[in-house]
């Protein structure tokens, strides 16, 4: 279970969210996920922009028709 957001100890919350949740609905699975399912924390660090018609125009222009799709930022490090 991976979490994208920037919160501090996000697998570490996110698993005592999800067992709290098993537990209330079923021990064994709450004991299962507890043992079995990885939370890793993460970081997300991505700005996206709202898409204007030039960015919709470009993606049809590589044959993307999406009403969905998202351009990110351009950025690398």
């Amino acid at each position: 279970m991976l979490s994208c957001d920037n919160m501090p100890d996000n697998g570490k919350r996110t698993r005592q969210a999800v067992v709290q949740l098993a537990e209330q609905r079923d021990a064994e699975l709450a004991s299962w996920i507890a043992n079995k399912v990885a939370f890793p924390s993460s970081m997300v660090d991505r700005i996206v922009p709202a898409m204007t018609d030039a960015d919709f125009e470009r993606l049809a222009a590589l044959g993307v028709t999406d009403p969905n799709a998202v351009v990110c930022e351009a950025f690398s490090q």
